[in-house]
């Protein structure tokens, strides 16, 4: 019986160790998640002191801080943040291929600031929505879907802006405080189903939301 004890204290020991020995030759990733089957991955961009995980699902960008995510073996997707500004400008959302060639690789892009939101792609302005605007400490809720060439983004129940991209699917998700210390919580990937981007084209001509809920059918 002792034995056992013995056996099971050491084998904890070991655990907390190799956490700590991964923690300290790797301190610029680290995962959301983690009980989930499929984690989140996150890859610090920036000097590692400027991003800190500050929960399971949280994590905060200080001012020159750049950080990425992506849910492991998932590109298709919904991918909802909840951010929150805690001081500055705002911050800067972008989908790419590749998280380590992020600042040379083009893609979309969300400026969430404190005089409204822009969406890029390929450093095109695709839209401008003035009234989507940060505010300090008022969580907003960002969603990006993704999917066969088409892609929607929302703030809360506000479209910003939804399109057609010859892009292909991204599966890193880049943040980057734009002179701003914000909190990123709340993250969740979900895996789409029945997504028919002919319908949610028709669906924003006729100004209806119901088509789109019909049509984006999560797991």
């Amino acid at each position: 019986m002792r034995e056992r004890i013995l056996l099971l204290m050491l084998a904890s020991v070991g655990i907390i160790f190799i956490s700590a020995c991964s923690s300290m030759f790797h301190p610029d990733t680290f995962m959301l998640d983690e009980i989930s089957a499929s984690p989140i991955e996150a890859f610090i961009l920036s000097d590692f002191h400027l991003v800190e995980k500050t929960y399971d699902n949280e994590f905060i960008i200080h001012r020159g801080g750049a950080c990425s995510i992506k849910k492991i073996q998932l590109t298709t997707n919904n991918a909802s943040f909840t951010v929150t500004l805690n001081s500055g400008n705002g911050l800067k959302i972008m989908t790419r291929t590749d998280n380590k060639k992020y600042q040379e690789e083009q893609g979309i892009a969300l400026e969430w600031t404190k005089s409204g939101s822009t969406v890029y792609e390929n450093d095109n302005i695709m839209a401008k929505v003035d009234s989507v605007k940060a505010i300090e400490n008022f969580p907003v809720k960002i969603s990006f879907i993704n999917e066969g060439g088409y892609y929607l983004l929302l703030a809360d129940c506000d479209t910003i802006y939804k399109g057609r991209t010859q892009l292909p699917e991204s599966e890193f998700y880049i943040f980057e405080a734009m002179d701003a210390d914000v909190k990123v919580s709340g993250i969740s990937f979900e895996q789409l189903y029945g997504f028919e981007p002919e319908q949610m084209l028709e669906a924003e001509e006729t100004g209806t939301r119901e088509m789109e809920e019909k049509i984006i059918i999560k797991q």
